[in-house]
């Protein structure tokens, strides 16, 4: 028992102010994906990025609002002038872009073109 305990609060503390920067990795992912692969169907390429926006909030929505955007927080945390761990917000969307980029330009396939 001790320790499921243990293991449920250091989930807790690891997911916590990380799934910002998981479900900001994921978003910018996939709008990466269908923005500059020529293989993308173009047409299918809202639904693909609402889907994520939507599993986004199912799963990280309870834990975190699930903001995936810094401005998004900025103006309520200001209007209820409450800023209680809002650098997690402000840093862990902007970290996940930039890891986005950093991995999908590592991953992504050659176009065909290219090879």
């Amino acid at each position: 028992m001790l320790a499921s305990i243990c293991a449920a609060f250091t989930l807790k503390a690891v997911f916590d102010p990380m799934m910002e920067f998981i479900i900001a990795f994921n978003l910018m992912f996939v709008v990466t994906a269908v923005a500059t692969n020529t293989r993308a169907v173009g047409e299918l390429a809202g639904i693909a990025v609402g889907a994520t926006v939507m599993l986004n909030i199912l799963i990280a929505g309870p834990l975190t609002g699930a903001s995936m955007n810094p401005a998004r927080t900025l103006g309520p945390a200001m209007a209820a002038n409450n800023y209680k761990g809002i650098w997690i917000y402000l840093t862990a969307p902007i970290l996940g872009a930039l890891a986005d980029a950093g991995i999908y330009t590592a991953v992504k396939l050659p176009e065909e073109d290219d090879v």
